[in-house]
C-alpha cells in the first residue's frame, strides 16, 4: 500500500541491544523475552520492501557483539554507522560554542572535561548539560576548572544513570564487571595498570586468578568493548579504562558499598 501511495516509511528502533538480549533470554529457555521470529520478520521486511527504511540504534559495542555472532543477526544487511569519540576541536565547540553569551569556559576547564570524558559523545553531552545548569543557577560569567570539578564530583560521578551505557557494554558475564571494577579501583586518572597489580587487587576482592588468566580476560574484554578498555601500545601487560569518569564512578560505588558493610557490623563492647 505504501508503494501505491508513493510514500516511504522510516522505522526507528532505539536501544536495539535490549531487543537482542530479550531474544537471547528466550533462546536460553526463559518463558520471557522475544522469540527469534521477531528478528526473522524484521529481516524479511528489510529484504522485501524498498518503501520501508530502518534506523537501528543502540550501544555500539553491545550491538556489534550481537551482530558478529555465527547467527549474523539481520544477515549483516545493516550499514553500520558508529558514533566515535569526538575530536577535541568538536568537543570544544560543544562545550563552549553552543552556550552563546550565557557564560564562557576557560581552556583548563575545557581540557578537564575532555580528559575526564575521553570526549565520549553521550557523557560529554551529560557533563555540558549539568555544567550549564550549574553556571546559570549561580549566575557566574566564567566556568573555571573548580566549577567543572564540582559538577563532576557532585552531579556526574555519583549518578549511575550517567554510566548505564558503559555498564551495558560489559554486562555479558558477572566476572566481566568484577574485572572492570578491580581495574577501576586501582587506576589513577589515565594511567595504565599492570596485570600483576590487577591480579593482586582481584585476590584482595576474594577472586583467585592467575596472571595469564587475568590477561586473557582483559584481552577478551578489550575485544568486546574497545571503546571502554585499552591496552598500552608499548607494553602488552598494562591496561586502563579509557574514560576516567567511569573509573571514578565504579570506584565510588565500591567504596560506598564497603563503608555500608562496615557500618552494618555490630560494634564490639
Amino acid at each position: 500500500s505504501l508503494k501505491k501511495q508513493k510514500r516511504r516509511l522510516l522505522v526507528i528502533l532505539d536501544e536495539l541491544e535490549k531487543v537482542f538480549e530479550q531474544i537471547e533470554r528466550r533462546a536460553e529457555g526463559s518463558s520471557l523475552g522475544l522469540p527469534e521470529e521477531v528478528v526473522a520478520a524484521l529481516r524479511s521486511v528489510i529484504q522485501s520492501s524498498s518503501q520501508v527504511s530502518f534506523v537501528l540504534a543502540g550501544i555500539t559495542d553491545v550491538v556489534r557483539r550481537h551482530l558478529l555472532t555465527p547467527k549474523a543477526r539481520l544477515f549483516n544487511l545493516a550499514l553500520q554507522v558508529e558514533l566515535a569519540p569526538l575530536p577535541r576541536p568538536a568537543a570544544s565547540e560543544l562545550i563552549s560554542g553552543v552556550i552563546g553569551d550565557a557564560y564562557s569556559v576557560t581552556p583548563r576547564a575545557e581540557a578537564l572535561i575532555m580528559d575526564e570524558t575521553n570526549c565520549h559523545p553521550y557523557l560529554l553531552q551529560k557533563v555540558c548539560h549539568e555544567l550549564f545548569q550549574y553556571m546559570t543557577d549561580a549566575a557566574e560569567p566564567i566556568a573555571t576548572e573548580p566549577d567543572v570539578g564540582s559538577v563532576l564530583d557532585t552531579k556526574i560521578v555519583p549518578d549511575s544513570q550517567s554510566f548505564v551505557h558503559f555498564v551495558e557494554t560489559v554486562r555479558r558475564r558477572p566476572e566481566d564487571m568484577m574485572l572492570v571494577d578491580a581495574l577501576a579501583f586501582i587506576q589513577s586518572g589515565l594511567k595504565f595498570v599492570s596485570v600483576g597489580d590487577l591480579q593482586r587487587q582481584l585476590v584482595r576482592s576474594g577472586q583467585s586468578s592467575g596472571l595469564l588468566e587475568v590477561k586473557d580476560h582483559l584481552d577478551d574484554l578489550r575485544d568486546q568493548a574497545p571503546s571502554l578498555l585499552e591496552r598500552a601500545s608499548n607494553n602488552p601487560r598494562r591496561y586502563r579504562i579509557r574514560v576516567p569518569l567511569f573509573a571514578r564512578h565504579r570506584r565510588l560505588r565500591q567504596l560506598t558499598h564497603h563503608n555500608l558493610l562496615l557500618a552494618s557490623r555490630p560494634s564490639r563492647v
